[in-house]
């Protein structure tokens, strides 16, 4: 039997949103003093996409940051685009640092104009307009198997 895990991964990303099960990301400090990561849902979009990428086997770990995320994406078999216009279900988007936001953002592409993306204020997962801040990166998956 053969898995295909892109193929799920699709599957999956229609049933995100609404999701709060990537809040926390424990780590332990030099102090020896844990401390979340994300900040109880504040600080989750790499976290969600990550973790969806990672249960799927289309990235290497799950990460607490986008840079971490990025850069495993591209050692893992995603190629940055830029026409926005050949964006596709599954594709992930990189918004940028803005007035309004102090960091980087990432979500996937749910179809041309919807993406599934944590949400700080809400603290979970919200299907929001691709356009809703300004797109920095678009990473589309071509190493696959299946």
């Amino acid at each position: 039997m053969k898995y295909l895990h892109y193929k799920t991964y699709l599957s999956m990303i229609e049933r995100c949103e609404g999701l709060e099960l990537f809040r926390n990301f424990f780590a332990e400090n030099e102090n020896n003093k844990t401390i979340d990561l994300l900040d109880d849902g504040d600080n989750s979009c790499a976290s969600f996409v990550s973790n969806i990428l990672y249960i799927n086997e289309l990235i290497k770990s799950p990460h607490s940051t986008v840079d971490s995320t990025e850069k495993d994406l591209l050692d893992y078999g995603w190629v940055k685009f830029n026409e926005i216009n050949n964006i596709k279900k599954g594709d992930l988007i990189i918004w940028a640092k803005d007035e309004n936001h102090n960091n980087r953002h990432i979500g996937i592409c749910l179809d041309n104009n919807k993406c599934v993306q944590n949400d700080s204020k809400l603290k979970k997962t919200k299907v929001e307009n691709i356009n809703f801040r300004k797109i920095e990166n678009l990473f589309k998956y071509i190493k696959k198997t299946e």
